[in-house]
């Protein structure tokens, strides 16, 4: 299948197993959330599948093809990446910074093409960024940052999208309006892979949740059934509830006989 896929990938580092046995799928036209709690292996996953993170066993595909038999280029092509951890290494303009998406193509150096300012230009005025093309990223917020970094990964118009937290630093609002900008890309055909630790927004803008613990897939399917309130207990020992589509979150949930 094209998209994105993990078949039964393992990881280890220093004897630690970070991914065991794990297998998932985004197809093109999805928009799904990778949750769970802390050291769960989402991020481990996500690299994985990137060819970044070298696997023990299992398979990781990207567009069908393995990404082991991709250049670097080439995984670039196939798929744009939002880590976790984003800074810029020099204070590039806007506009600059925007365009590195555009390397794989060719489009990153002194002569971008036509659709190369198009990709760009389109990008700027999805996250609402064209007001501030030409300052220095490192004169900006750290949400108007993270709205930059979107926009170089809308920039570069891949076939599928991996998102680390997103939504970091960015205020509800500003949290919505990414989700809302990814799920236009996957109604566009893009696959897109969300790392997201805010459960209700998930659960309103995802078309699938994956639940990881572990280094596990626990639970893979609709958000009202992979976030069903006995999933979210034994994973995040935290109370839930649904009413109708909306997700409500309770209290933590404390083991008989433990200390409150």
């Amino acid at each position: 299948m094209s998209g994105l896929e993990l078949v039964n990938a393992r990881v280890a580092k220093a004897g630690q197993v970070l991914l065991d046995a794990a297998s998932l799928t985004v197809r093109p036209g999805e928009l799904v959330v990778l949750a769970g709690p802390n050291a769960a292996g989402k991020t481990t996953a996500v690299r994985a599948l990137l060819g970044l993170e070298p696997l023990a066993s299992g398979s990781a595909l990207l567009g069908g093809t393995d990404v082991r038999r991709l250049t670097p280029a080439g995984r670039a092509r196939r798929a744009a990446w939002l880590p976790q951890n984003r800074s810029f290494a020099w204070p590039f303009s806007v506009g600059r910074a925007v365009e590195l998406g555009r390397y794989a193509w060719g489009g990153a150096g002194a002569r971008p093409s036509a659709q190369d300012r198009e990709a760009v230009d389109a990008a700027l005025a999805a996250c609402g960024l064209e007001g501030l093309r030409h300052r220095a990223v490192d004169t900006l917020s750290g949400g108007e940052q993270a709205r930059v970094h979107l926009a170089r990964v809308l920039a570069a118009q891949t076939p599928a999208i991996l998102a680390d937290e997103p939504t970091g630093m960015l205020d509800p609002a500003q949290a919505d309006a990414t989700l809302d900008l990814l799920a236009a890309r996957a109604r566009a055909g893009v696959a897109v892979l969300v790392v997201l630790h805010d459960l209700v927004l998930a659960a309103r803008k995802a078309d699938r949740v994956i639940l990881m613990q572990s280094g596990r897939v626990v639970a893979d399917g609709p958000p009202r059934d992979a976030l069903a309130p006995e999933q979210l207990a034994g994973v995040f020992a935290i109370a839930s509830s649904w009413t109708g589509d909306r997700l409500e979150l309770g209290a933590r949930i404390t083991p008989r006989g433990a200390p409150d």
